[in-house]
């Protein structure tokens, strides 16, 4: 009797989600990723700028952000106190806005692992 339920439970859930036909996020064909350097540097703990301070740079130019993450540019380095880390902060937005954000300084985040 329980796996009935649940399975007229899990029917109802499957029904009522196929019904969201629209997406929340668009395709990956019509987003980029940009990114930007942190600024953190090595030995140093809690420096460089965090994510969500960043995008406030992105949504102040009317920039919508689908999502964000931590990143590394790629390059080699020494590891010796002082010196920067290589994090970037990388950003999904909208491909007609890659523009307005590299005006603000970020770049596309391909551009940094090449």
């Amino acid at each position: 009797m329980v796996w009935l339920c649940s399975t007229v439970s899990l029917a109802a859930w499957l029904l009522v989600a196929s019904a969201l036909d629209t997406p929340l996020v668009p395709s990956d064909t019509d987003t980029v990723e940009v990114a930007k350097h942190d600024g953190s540097i090595q030995c140093q703990e809690d420096s460089g700028i965090p994510l969500s301070k960043m995008q406030r740079s992105l949504t102040d130019e009317s920039i919508e952000v689908f999502s964000s993450r931590r990143g590394h540019d790629c390059l080699m380095r020494t590891q010796v106190c002082g010196q920067t880390t290589g994090s970037i902060n990388v950003y999904r937005i909208k491909s007609d806005q890659l523009k307005a954000a590299m005006s603000s300084g970020f770049k596309p985040a391909s551009d940094f692992c090449k």
